[in-house]
């Protein structure tokens, strides 16, 4: 559980330092998430929806 906990800090450290890139889907299998864009310097952070 610590091992997630490390890699969660890594993973935010370098998403600021390197600028926060996310992935956009559009169907339900996660093979769609193939965008990839680089979020805009007042959206520090990606999210999720699920649509049911």
């Amino acid at each position: 559980m610590q091992l997630y906990g490390v890699l969660a800090i890594l993973f935010m450290t370098l998403s600021t330092a390197c600028g926060l890139r996310c992935y956009t889907c559009t169907a339900a299998t996660p093979k769609s998430c193939t965008l990839l864009y680089t979020c805009p310097a007042h959206l520090n952070r990606c999210s999720s929806l699920n649509e049911n």
